[in-house]
């Protein structure tokens, strides 16, 4: 499995730098990752739904915050959610419908998701996940690209460097979206749609 310092080598070595043994080294090399790492990693989790750091919850109507106009209840966004992909209210009342039929009316604002329901919604986000052991070798791969298209200009000096791993980082991430949703996805897919089709 890669190690945080694992993927800086790999951004390192697509600009021409120094490999880092020690995360908390005193070298340019390893004060570079340290502060873009973080930025990179957030913002490649965003970009596509990954099947590792996908998650769902159940969350409870907010007791204390009032819901925005137009909307029935507030929900607090889940403190480990980098981003939301979709929202249910399960009127159906079943597990296998109600993450592919969907008629609830919601809107993200803040820390707080306001919805056209009450006492409790169903959210399916992606995770903040920053253990890389749970990382897919495409995830890594794309955070390299875009941690690496962040240090070419302080490191090798190279902006046209800059604008080839962006380039690459695109394609890396069309790949991986293409991948990962396909990833363990069809059968449950065909699985709900037939459920939905019957109880119509």
């Amino acid at each position: 499995m890669a190690s945080t310092v694992d993927i800086w080598n790999l951004a390192l070595n697509l600009v021409g730098g120094d490999f880092v043994i020690d995360p908390l080294e005193n070298s340019t090399g390893a004060e570079l990752c340290r502060l873009h790492y973080p930025y990179a990693l957030g913002f490649v989790l965003e970009a596509v739904d990954w099947n590792f750091a996908t998650k769902r919850i159940e969350v409870a109507e907010s007791a204390t915050v009032e819901p925005a106009f137009n909307f029935q209840a507030s929900f607090k966004v889940p403190d480990d959610c980098s981003r939301i992909i979709e929202v249910w209210d399960n009127k159906r009342g079943n597990t296998n419908t109600r993450y592919t039929h969907n008629g609830l009316q919601w809107q993200q604002e803040g820390q707080y998701i306001n919805a056209n329901t009450k006492e409790q919604v169903w959210v399916k986000y992606i995770e903040k996940v920053d253990d890389p052991n749970r990382f897919t070798d495409s995830f890594i791969t794309a955070l390299a690209a875009n941690l690496g298209s962040r240090l070419a200009v302080p490191v090798a000096a190279n902006r046209q460097l800059k604008l080839d791993l962006l380039n690459e980082y695109k394609i890396l991430v069309d790949e991986a979206a293409a991948s990962d949703g396909m990833t363990g996805r069809t059968k449950v897919m065909r699985s709900n749609i037939l459920i939905g089709a019957r109880l119509r």
